[in-house]
């Protein structure tokens, strides 16, 4: 029998192991844990006082100002507990009370967190200080327009963002399938505008994959990336002042933290976190077994699945077996329109269906944008998708075109039975997370 190697797959805040034959081993793919900050409380502190002076915070602040604090909701890991008091901290030591501080959750589409999501967020003593407020996407009265992009998209924001002397958000810097990363300016386009911002700035995304014959603009920025320079822009007519960023190790470990210049402070954070997450691939696998590995985006398929495979469309062969763990705590969708959103699931329409039903305005750009990554992979390259998880039954998967398995060892056995004994598995514990890139054919 030949021999087994064993790996762990994160599975929410726990882990599932499976063994795969070491002979069909291509590879495992795991981040590069980067170096830790030594005193992640002191550096924190550093970097936000250094970014309300160069943003000029300092000479804006006064006890007559309001500030406003677009913060990334509960589908994203962001150190908030550490970032949010040094940040108060600070403002109220510039003049500005408490009482003149909204901390506004910015959801996008996402249904709202509730007051135990916001609570795990940003601590009991941040809940109990400040006014926190989630985004209504769709309840128009609540924003107001500042103004449009260059792109078209009209930049309608929260009213009381809008209203804000002093604007901030807050973010965590990876790679993201449609604005090629997350952080800077995107906790503000997608996170508190309306939803008539984000159907504008979604739209976009398929040009651009066209154009790139890709799943995902996973890592890809402007000009390329016309989805993250409308997001930028966006963000500075809308009078942004600071963006305060983190990027993080694999096991949520602080490697950095920048503060200023939401544009300037996200490529300096995006040039950290690349060097722990490219990942190169000697050659294309069979079969492929991930892990979302990361609590936030475990919480839905729509999170966590499209995070899986929008790493992977240039590392697996067509016709390959993908096998991923996810959570699903809250199903296939945690969005406030999550019944459209499964309906289109369950019809998949191709990559170019999609093209067209979002250009005649029947397809929802929000959603399309992530069904998209979901066709490339299932129609483009004909692959099976596993999903192991306990918050959806087999037939509610079979329904959105993928398969169930009751752990990731029944799912590797069944595919190793389809693929034959040279089939090539490679394991990727944190997958949504990565960068895969192949360096041979």
């Amino acid at each position: 029998m030949a021999p087994l190697r064993e790996f762990k797959i994160p599975y929410g805040s726990s882990f599932q192991g499976i063994k795969v034959p070491e002979e069909q081993l291509l590879g495992i793919f795991l981040p590069q844990k980067l170096e830790t900050l030594k005193n992640p409380g002191k550096a924190a502190r550093e970097v936000i006082r250094q970014g309300l002076e160069e943003t000029q915070i300092t000479v804006k602040a006064s006890p007559a100002c309001r500030v406003a604090i677009g913060i990334t909701d509960r589908t994203r890991v962001t150190p908030h507990k550490l970032f949010l008091p040094l940040l108060l901290n600070e403002l109220n030591g510039l003049g500005v009370p408490d009482e003149n501080i909204t901390i506004i959750v910015g959801t996008g589409m996402h249904a709202p967190d509730s007051v135990e999501d916001i609570r795990r967020n940003v601590g009991e003593e941040i809940q109990r200080r400040i006014r926190i407020i989630n985004n209504h996407p769709l309840e128009k009265d609540l924003y107001t327009r500042v103004g449009q992009t260059s792109y078209g998209t009209p930049i309608n924001l929260h009213r009381e963002f809008a209203a804000a002397d002093i604007k901030i958000v807050t973010g965590n810097i990876i790679p993201c399938l449609m604005a090629g990363w997350t952080g800077g300016g995107k906790t503000l386009l997608p996170g508190v505008v309306d939803r008539d911002c984000i159907y504008f700035n979604h739209k976009f995304s398929m040009d651009q994959l066209l154009k790139a014959n890709r799943g995902a603009m996973l890592g890809v920025l402007p000009p390329e990336n016309i989805v993250r320079d409308d997001i930028e822009e966006a963000a500075t007519r809308a009078g942004l002042d600071m963006a305060v960023n983190s990027v993080l190790n694999f096991d949520e470990t602080l490697v950095h933290v920048l503060a200023g210049e939401h544009r300037e402070i996200h490529r300096e954070g995006v040039s950290t976190a690349l060097k722990g997450l490219e990942a190169p691939f000697p050659g294309k696998a069979d079969i492929i077994i991930g892990g979302v590995g990361n609590l936030g985006f475990d919480i839905s398929l729509y999170q966590g699945g499209s995070r899986v495979l929008q790493s992977l469309d240039e590392v697996i062969k067509e016709g390959g077996t993908i096998i991923f763990t996810c959570e699903c705590r809250e199903g296939i969708y945690e969005g406030i329109m999550k019944d459209v959103y499964t309906d289109w699931m369950q019809q998949m329409p191709t990559p170019e269906e999609i093209v067209r039903l979002m250009e005649e305005d029947t397809l929802p750009p929000e959603d399309g944008v992530v069904i998209y990554v979901f066709s490339w992979i299932i129609h483009k390259l004909k692959c099976n998708v596993v999903v192991v998880t306990e918050g959806l039954t087999e037939a509610e998967l079979k329904a959105v075109h993928m398969n169930s398995a009751s752990s990731l060892q029944h799912a590797l056995e069944a595919a190793l039975d389809r693929h034959g004994a040279g089939a090539q598995v490679a394991v990727l514990p944190y997958a949504s997370m990565m960068m895969p890139r192949l360096t041979q054919g």
